[in-house]
């Protein structure tokens, strides 16, 4: 990881994969997101900028997307439930939902 501490960025396209961010500020930045590696963010702050995911987080996304809007009601369940987790600080963590019977 590579640590960057107090900078100033402005109008930027910064690569964050592999990146450990301290105190930094961010104007007006592209900011993008490849999921090749961890990024990690402490006492930063992010003025007017647009977040990018990019190659494996793009997939990552569109996968959860698919999960949220194709296997209705359970895939948004799903989601909500992984959401609720990142909220929690429980990354890593399997998500289970509670089994429901199809008998009627």
């Amino acid at each position: 990881m590579a640590y960057v501490v107090d900078r100033q960025f402005v109008g930027a396209t910064v690569d964050l994969d592999g990146m450990v961010f301290d105190g930094c500020t961010f104007t007006e930045c592209r900011l993008v997101f490849r999921a090749e590696d961890s990024v990690s963010f402490n006492r930063c702050t992010f003025t007017t900028c647009d977040w990018v995911f990019d190659g494996a987080a793009e997939r990552a996304l569109l996968y959860l997307s698919a999960l949220y809007q194709g296997l209705r009601p359970e895939g948004s369940q799903l989601v909500e439930a992984l959401f609720q987790n990142i909220r929690e600080g429980k990354i890593g963590e399997e998500v289970t939902l509670p089994s429901r019977s199809l008998a009627r």
